[in-house]
Protein backbone atom coordinates (compact mmCIF):
# COMPACT_ATOMS: atom_id res chain seq x y z
CA UNK A 1 0.00 0.00 0.00
CA UNK A 2 1.19 3.30 -0.77
CA UNK A 3 0.32 6.04 2.22
CA UNK A 4 0.65 9.19 2.35
CA UNK A 5 3.33 10.64 5.10
CA UNK A 6 1.23 13.19 6.50
CA UNK A 7 -2.25 12.38 6.93
CA UNK A 8 -1.19 8.82 7.24
CA UNK A 9 -4.08 8.13 4.76
CA UNK A 10 -3.93 4.88 2.47
CA UNK A 11 -3.66 6.99 -0.68
CA UNK A 12 -3.16 3.87 -3.26
CA UNK A 13 -2.75 -0.24 -2.96
CA UNK A 14 -2.64 -3.46 -5.03
CA UNK A 15 -2.33 -7.06 -4.02
CA UNK A 16 0.49 -9.18 -5.03
CA UNK A 17 1.43 -12.98 -5.17
CA UNK A 18 5.16 -12.80 -5.60
CA UNK A 19 7.32 -14.39 -2.97
CA UNK A 20 8.73 -11.20 -2.79
CA UNK A 21 8.35 -7.66 -2.34
CA UNK A 22 10.75 -6.55 -4.88
CA UNK A 23 8.34 -6.56 -7.73
CA UNK A 24 5.28 -4.99 -5.82
CA UNK A 25 6.54 -1.89 -4.85
CA UNK A 26 6.62 0.43 -8.58
CA UNK A 27 3.10 -1.30 -9.46
CA UNK A 28 1.93 0.12 -5.82
CA UNK A 29 3.26 3.38 -6.71
CA UNK A 30 1.60 3.36 -9.72
CA UNK A 31 -1.94 2.79 -7.97
CA UNK A 32 -1.70 6.72 -6.40
CA UNK A 33 -4.49 8.45 -8.51
CA UNK A 34 -3.36 11.32 -10.51
CA UNK A 35 -5.53 13.99 -8.95
CA UNK A 36 -3.39 13.29 -5.25
CA UNK A 37 -0.32 14.10 -7.31
CA UNK A 38 2.51 12.43 -7.87
CA UNK A 39 5.04 10.99 -5.10
CA UNK A 40 8.12 12.82 -4.12
CA UNK A 41 9.74 10.26 -2.52
CA UNK A 42 9.17 6.47 -1.17
CA UNK A 43 10.60 5.09 1.94
CA UNK A 44 10.83 1.21 1.01
CA UNK A 45 12.27 -1.41 3.82
CA UNK A 46 14.89 -3.65 2.67
CA UNK A 47 12.49 -6.53 1.19
CA UNK A 48 11.81 -3.55 -1.61
CA UNK A 49 15.60 -3.14 -2.77
CA UNK A 50 16.58 -3.75 -6.30
CA UNK A 51 18.41 -1.73 -8.79
CA UNK A 52 14.90 -2.07 -10.89
CA UNK A 53 13.48 -0.68 -8.24
CA UNK A 54 16.05 2.20 -7.53
CA UNK A 55 15.59 3.45 -11.60
CA UNK A 56 11.61 2.93 -11.63
CA UNK A 57 11.58 5.22 -8.92
CA UNK A 58 14.37 8.14 -10.57
CA UNK A 59 12.56 7.82 -13.65
CA UNK A 60 9.38 8.75 -12.16
CA UNK A 61 11.19 11.79 -10.41
CA UNK A 62 10.80 9.93 -6.92
CA UNK A 63 13.45 10.24 -4.55
CA UNK A 64 14.42 6.49 -3.22
CA UNK A 65 14.78 5.87 0.23
CA UNK A 66 15.25 1.99 0.72
CA UNK A 67 17.20 0.00 3.04
CA UNK A 68 19.92 -1.84 1.84
CA UNK A 69 20.46 -4.02 4.31
CA UNK A 70 19.09 -4.73 8.38
CA UNK A 71 21.07 -3.69 11.22
CA UNK A 72 22.18 -6.40 14.03
CA UNK A 73 20.31 -6.35 17.17
CA UNK A 74 21.54 -5.55 20.97
CA UNK A 75 24.85 -4.23 20.22
CA UNK A 76 24.53 -0.97 22.75
CA UNK A 77 24.25 2.79 21.96
CA UNK A 78 28.22 3.08 21.63
CA UNK A 79 28.81 0.18 19.28
CA UNK A 80 25.49 2.46 17.19
CA UNK A 81 27.70 5.57 17.03
CA UNK A 82 31.35 4.49 17.01
CA UNK A 83 31.65 4.18 12.97
CA UNK A 84 32.23 7.27 11.10
CA UNK A 85 32.17 6.73 7.59
CA UNK A 86 34.09 9.02 5.10
CA UNK A 87 32.14 11.28 2.79
CA UNK A 88 31.27 9.36 -0.35
CA UNK A 89 32.81 10.52 -3.26
CA UNK A 90 31.05 12.98 -6.06
CA UNK A 91 30.62 10.17 -8.47
CA UNK A 92 29.22 7.78 -5.92
CA UNK A 93 26.49 5.27 -7.26
CA UNK A 94 22.90 5.77 -5.96
CA UNK A 95 23.27 2.40 -4.17
CA UNK A 96 25.92 3.46 -2.39
CA UNK A 97 24.41 6.82 -1.38
CA UNK A 98 21.16 4.71 -0.73
CA UNK A 99 23.57 2.54 1.51
CA UNK A 100 24.47 5.50 3.63
CA UNK A 101 21.36 7.01 3.99
CA UNK A 102 19.67 3.74 5.56
CA UNK A 103 22.74 3.25 8.12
Amino acid sequence: MVVDHDSRLIVGNRLCGHPNDQQAALPAIDTVPPELGQPKAANLDTDYFSQDNLNGLLARGIDPYIATGRSPYHQGWRAYFLDNPDPLPEEASIHEQTAVLAT
